[in-house]
């Protein structure tokens, strides 16, 4: 899958209007950055999940869909290795990294990319390292968006997805097959995200901004990494409310929650060797997946905290399936 061509060229979103409208962006970017070769704009959405929470790490069936909000790079590809950017919606902060360098402190640190500074350019840089298929090429950059930050509708990952769309542009060469046989730009955008935010997350937000369309709610197996399902939603409406609350998922027990479902899983894969257990996912498919939950709590083979996270993972992922 390569969506540099389907999401990324001279003409933007052609529903934009006001302040995200085609000109108003380009004009916007020219005062920023002067003018000169063509402006192009990337554009990514932000997320909700109707149903299949905090299941997608542990392989599950999650059911999100498409905001109508997106994140909005407006961008003009250079010739060095140079990434600048200039971000609107925290009151015009600025970042200037240069990519080779990074790229290389990357390759001797895995965990390097928490590093860069400011932080949200840890968003734009990743993908440009993580999807370079040589010496990275940069790109001048104005970001905008209506997508709520830190609202728990995935901004973060938006920016990622945009910014991987306009890395892509920037750097066009094929991405090589993955050994695990998976989607290279997918899986390659989720990984530039948990590389350089420091989490590892799950693959939901990240399809859901490249593969969302106007009325249909996906059906995404995190098993297999695709969508198996569009289930219709025309003339639904779904109500999303911004608690004001700030979401920072690197700051929030997310970490803790994976780990113990991954403990619950290691101890049903110990318990029932025969059973093939890797992942939650695994039990929430047998008949008997909630009673396995039950038999580890009972023999205190897992503490409470890890079989109520078990029980909620396990019992989700039924959900979903029978939600569709």
């Amino acid at each position: 899958m390569d969506l540099c061509l389907g999401l990324c060229g001279d003409e933007p979103p052609t529903d934009d209007e006001g302040k995200y409208a085609p000109a108003a962006l380009k004009a916007r970017f020219e005062q920023q950055y002067g003018p000169g070769g063509p402006v192009r704009v990337a554009a990514a959405p932000g997320r909700a999940n109707v149903i299949g929470e905090h299941v997608d790490y542990q392989d599950g069936l999650v059911l999100p869909f498409a905001l109508a909000q997106r994140c909005r790079i407006a961008f003009r590809p250079r010739d060095d290795d140079v990434l600048r950017v200039v971000a609107e919606d925290l009151d015009g902060a600025t970042a200037e990294i240069e990519l080779a360098p990074l790229a290389t402190r990357c390759e001797e640190d895995a965990a390097a990319g928490p590093d860069v500074e400011p932080s949200f350019a840890r968003y734009v840089a990743g993908p440009f390292v993580g999807l370079a298929t040589g010496s990275p090429k940069g790109m001048d950059a104005l970001i905008c968006g209506d997508v709520p930050l830190g609202g728990g509708v995935s901004s973060s990952s938006a920016l990622v997805v945009a910014s991987a769309i306009a890395a892509r542009c920037c750097n066009p060469g094929r991405l090589p097959k993955r050994a695990d046989a998976a989607d290279a730009l997918l899986l390659g955008t989720c990984e530039a995200e948990w590389r350089f935010s420091g989490m590892r997350g799950g693959i939901m937000d990240q399809s859901s901004s490249y593969l969302g369309k106007p009325e249909k709610l996906l059906l995404l197996d995190c098993r297999l990494g695709k969508v198996t399902e569009e289930v219709p939603a025309v003339g639904a409406a779904f109500v999303v409310l911004n608690t004001m609350v700030a979401h920072s998922l690197p700051d929030s027990p997310y970490a803790k929650r994976r780990e113990s479902c991954e403990r619950a899983a290691a101890a049903m894969a110990a318990r029932w060797p025969e059973r093939k257990i890797t992942h939650l996912r695994d039990a929430a498919d047998r008949d008997e997946g909630p009673a396995m939950v039950e038999e580890l709590a009972t023999a205190n083979a897992i503490t409470a905290e890890d079989a109520d996270r078990a029980r909620h993972g396990v019992a989700e992922i039924r959900r979903v399936r029978a939600a569709v």
